[in-house]
C-alpha cells in the first residue's frame, strides 16, 4: 500500500524584531545563532519523524514550507541541505512539490533571493501587512512602504509564485481607509492573498495598547464592513475566496501546504515550537506532535541520544480527530465533504461530529448549507456561507458534539 503524501513544516524561531501583534513562538535573531546546528537538528528531528509514522516506507513530499520567526534570515545553503536530506530520504521533486519561503521585505536582496530559488524554493510569502508608513509603524514592523513595493517586485521577478501578507482590523483604521489600501494591494499582481484580520493576543505589546486605548481600535460594525469589503473588491480584482482569509487568482495558486492543514493530510513539524499531524503507515490512529519552544532545549535534545526535539507525542482520540478535522475543512469556502473526510479517518460520516438539529437551525439562518443524499437522507457535504464564515468560531462552539 503507497504511503500518504507528507507535508513539512519547519520553523526558524528567529527575527530581527519582534511585531507588535506577534504571539508566535519567536525570538531576536543574533550572531550567535550557529545555522549549521540548527541544520543537524533539523535533520535529526525529520529522521526522527520519518521512522516513527513511516518505518520503511518512502512518501512523496507534496509540499515544504520554511515558517517563523523570519526563515529568509537563513543563508541559502541551509535550506539548500535540508531539502537535499529530505530528497535523500523521500520522493521530493521540487519542480512539482510546493517549496514555500516566508520572506520580510527587509531582508531581501537580488542575489540571496535567486540563491533561494537555486536552493530548491519556488514559492515565497511576503509578510507586507500595510502600505500605510502609520501603520506599519503601529504594528512594529521594520520596514517601510518603499520597502515593501521594491520586495514585491523583485519577488514576482525572481519566482512564478508569490503571495502577499496583510492585516486588516488595525488600530484607527476606518473601512474607508482600508477599502482604498485594497484596491491598491488588489493592484500588485500578486497571484495569492492571505488577508487576516488582527486579533490581540495576550502578551503582545498590541494587547498592552489595546488596554489603554481600546477606542482607538475598529467597532465590530466596522471590522464585519471591513470583512466584507475585502471579499467583494477582491473578487472585483479576479481573487477567489477559497478560505476565511485567503484569495487566489486560481485554483493552482492556492497554497497547497495549508490546503494540507485544512483537509486533514499528514504534515510534521520540525523546529521549536513546531505542531504536526499525522497518521502512521499500518495505523488508523492519528497523532499529534509538538516540540519544545524553547530553541536551546530543542536543538539540545535533538542532538542528545532522544535524536528529537519534542516536548510529547499524542495519539488523538477518534473524537477528536473528527472534531478537528470538520473544524478546519469549514474554515473552506468549498466546505467538507463525506468523501473528503473518510480519506482521514475510514467510515466518518458527518452525523458522527455534529449536532443535528443545531446544524439544521443554522442552516435556517443563513449560516450553513448541508447537501443531503437523496436515498438516505444523510448528509454528505456541509459548507458555511459567506455569511457563515464572519461568525465561523462561534458557529463552531455549537455545531461540534
Amino acid at each position: 500500500m503507497k504511503p500518504r503524501p507528507l507535508s513539512i513544516y519547519i520553523h526558524y524561531p528567529y527575527c530581527k524584531a519582534k511585531c507588535t501583534f506577534c504571539a508566535f513562538n519567536k525570538y531576536i535573531h543574533s550572531s550567535e545563532v550557529d545555522e549549521q546546528v540548527y541544520v543537524k537538528a533539523y535533520k535529526r528531528e525529520f529522521d526522527f519523524n520519518l521512522d516513527r509514522f513511516y518505518g520503511n516506507s518512502k512518501p512523496s513530499i507534496e509540499s515544504v514550507y520554511f515558517g517563523g520567526g523570519t526563515p529568509s534570515l537563513m543563508q541559502p545553503s541551509t535550506v539548500e541541505a535540508i531539502l537535499s536530506h529530505v530528497a535523500a530520504r523521500c520522493d521530493l521533486d521540487t519542480t512539482n512539490a510546493e517549496v514555500t519561503l516566508e520572506v520580510n521585505p527587509t531582508s531581501v536582496e537580488a542575489p540571496k533571493l535567486y540563491s533561494f530559488k537555486c536552493a530548491g524554493v519556488n514559492r515565497v510569502s511576503l509578510g507586507v501587512q500595510a502600505l500605510n508608513p502609520d501603520d506599519l509603524r503601529v504594528l512594529g514592523r521594520d520596514h517601510d512602504v518603499r520597502d515593501a513595493r521594491a520586495a514585491i517586485d523583485l519577488a514576482q521577478r525572481t519566482f512564478g509564485r508569490v503571495s502577499l501578507d496583510f492585516i486588516w482590523g488595525r488600530p484607527a483604521q476606518s473601512p474607508d481607509q482600508w477599502r482604498r489600501e485594497l484596491r491598491d494591494i488588489t493592484g500588485l499582481g500578486a497571484q495569492h492573498l492571505s488577508i487576516y484580520q488582527l486579533i490581540v493576543e495576550r502578551g503582545t505589546a498590541m494587547h498592552k495598547y489595546h488596554q489603554k486605548q481600546p477606542h482607538l481600535f475598529p467597532s465590530e460594525d466596522a471590522q464585519a464592513t471591513m470583512y466584507n469589503d475585502t471579499i467583494e473588491i477582491a473578487g472585483v480584482h479576479g481573487y477567489e475566496q477559497y478560505e476565511v482569509s485567503s484569495f487566489a487568482k486560481a485554483a493552482a495558486a492556492r497554497s497547497r501546504h495549508n490546503m494540507g492543514y485544512w483537509t486533514g493530510r499528514n504534515f510534521i513539524g520540525l523546529g521549536p515550537g513546531a505542531h504536526g499531524r499525522v497518521s502512521a503507515v499500518g495505523e488508523s490512529a492519528r497523532y499529534g506532535t509538538a516540540c519544545i519552544r524553547a530553541p536551546k532545549q530543542w536543538v539540545d535534545q535533538c542532538l542528545s541520544e532522544a535524536g528529537h526535539g519534542m516536548a510529547k507525542i499524542t495519539k488523538m482520540s477518534e473524537v477528536e480527530t473528527r472534531r478537528e478535522i470538520m473544524a478546519q475543512g469549514l474554515r473552506l469556502v468549498q466546505g467538507v465533504s463525506v468523501q473528503a473526510l473518510q480519506h482521514v479517518v475510514p467510515h466518518m460520516s458527518i452525523e458522527d461530529v455534529v449536532d443535528l438539529d443545531m446544524m439544521d437551525t443554522l442552516v435556517q439562518r443563513g449560516l450553513l448549507v448541508a447537501a443531503r443524499d437523496e436515498n438516505n437522507g444523510t448528509v454528505i457535504s456541509l459548507r458555511t456561507t459567506p455569511k457563515g464564515l464572519v461568525v465561523l468560531d462561534g458557529i463552531l462552539g455549537r455545531l461540534l458534539k
